[in-house]
């Protein structure tokens, strides 16, 4: 408030003036003349800036404390003023053109560029995308899985070569219909892991965080995700509501329940990802020494589904790795010849980080993908910005409800009051310039009819 303080004392120093310079009483020595011209000048300087100060004044309450007379206009034309300022701020600063503009103005691709090379993006995504796997592979039955893949498993092993194995798998496995069934329980679980509380609560701390960060960078950010009512929650409900929408949508399209030639293209993506990934992993060497063990229990009449189990354990929920002096016949016989327990790297996990690599490499050095990601991410802001634009009037409207007639008022002039107390130094300075005119004026008049 140091403009108040500079208007209060501009005006005590203009009544004081106004007073000093009074005739008779004025303890300065100088001619009528002089005196004259300084006691109209701080005598329009202090009326001038007594009307100001009243007219500021009254905008936020009554002068004095009990001048009602058309004062308070805030509180008066409260719902004129928000009606107004909603008005303003959907249809002007935030209008449907003027954040699109915005958007536009702006390139996506090097956006999402910078974020991988200069704000560790690409470990992000991949500790994401690991963390998420994680996730579901831990929560999966292991026991159903390899109950189920084990009659396959042993009617195409016999008398083949651990590459013939894996080729069979695969083949099996990536056929239209059982890729489709394993990617539908994939998003399924996925759909469950994403609305489970933990999942919620870091993505509520995450927003919280960017939210922090986005609005340190300028008080006006706070204040317009405040008037919008864009809470942490509110957020993240957005999002999940999106997501939900997505995964619920892919799912629909795997099983067939949604036709769309979007989904269709996207389904089709989908599986074709899902055998180019199973391709990567049955590449591995963990994978070709499993195929190669597991020849050797069937020589021994090995429980097969048991033998699948724990491997799916091991390598899949990346349980500790138990070593054997000798071959491994039972994962229990093993308690009494243990040499050492290591944790090992769940098996997709390096061609999970292959495929992300490699496909961010493409990205960085694709300018037609930037531009078809960049065109792809506008035209989807584009339109959910139209589509619900219409809400932000509604979130404004809503915010501003919330605020009691003496919150709004002080809400207001903490913003503008400072700004406001120019008017009252203006008042003073140019009262003080227009009464030493006039008197000026009036003196020459006298001065010329020779009443002087």
């Amino acid at each position: 408030m140091q403009n108040k303080f500079k208007a209060t004392t501009a005006l005590l120093i203009s009544a004081a003036g106004a007073v000093l310079t009074l005739p008779n009483i004025s303890p300065f020595t100088m001619d009528s003349f002089t005196l004259g011209l300084f006691n109209h000048g701080f005598l329009a300087a202090t009326i001038g800036g007594l009307a100001d100060w009243f007219a500021v004044t009254a905008l936020f309450r009554k002068p004095l404390g009990f001048i009602s007379y058309r004062t308070e206009i805030l509180k008066r034309n409260r719902q004129r003023i928000m009606e107004a300022i909603v008005d303003f701020v959907s249809s002007d600063l935030l209008s449907a053109k003027n954040i699109v503009d915005n958007i536009k103005s702006e390139s996506t691709a090097n956006l999402l560029i910078a974020y991988f090379e200069r704000n560790d993006g690409r470990e992000k995504i991949k500790s994401l995308i690991n963390e998420t796997l994680i996730e579901i592979a831990t929560t999966a039955d292991t026991k159903s899985i390899a109950k189920s893949l084990t009659p396959i498993i042993k009617s195409e092993a016999q008398n083949i070569d651990a590459n013939q194995i894996i080729d069979v798998v695969v083949k099996i496995v990536t056929k239209e219909e059982h890729s489709r069934q394993i990617l539908t329980n994939i998003f399924e679980a996925l759909h469950n892991i994403f609305k489970s509380e933990p999942i919620q609560e870091s993505m509520k701390n995450k927003i919280e965080n960017l939210r922090k960060e986005y609005e340190s960078d300028s008080p006006g950010r706070a204040l317009v995700l405040n008037a919008l009512n864009l809470t942490d929650e509110k957020i993240l409900t957005i999002i999940s509501e999106n997501v939900d929408k997505k995964i619920t949508g892919t799912i629909k399209t795997l099983i067939g329940t949604e036709i769309d030639p979007n989904t269709i293209t996207t389904a089709a993506n989908l599986t074709m990802y899902f055998k180019n990934f199973l391709q990567g992993v049955t590449s591995d060497e963990n994978t070709q020494k499993f195929f190669s063990d597991m020849k050797t229990v069937l020589a021994n009449n090995f429980d097969f589904a048991d033998y699948v189990k724990n491997w799916l354990d091991i390598y899949l929920k990346s349980k500790e790795y138990l070593e054997n002096q000798k071959k491994i016949k039972d994962i229990e016989d093993t308690a009494t010849h243990i040499i050492k327990v290591e944790k090992v790297r769940p098996i997709w996990q390096n061609a999970i980080e292959n495929v992300v690599d490699s496909k961010i490499d493409e990205f960085i050095k694709s300018p037609v993908l930037q531009d078809k990601f960049d065109r792809f991410v506008k035209n989807l802001l584009e339109k959910i910005i139209n589509n619900y634009h219409h809400a932000i009037p509604g979130m404004i409207r809503e915010r501003l409800d919330k605020l009691t007639d003496d919150e709004l008022t002080k809400f207001v002039e903490e913003k503008v009051s400072d700004d406001l107390q120019m008017i009252r130094i203006n008042g003073s300075i140019c009262g003080g310039f227009v009464g030493i005119v006039l008197y000026l004026i009036s003196y020459g008049i006298k001065f010329a009819t020779g009443n002087l």
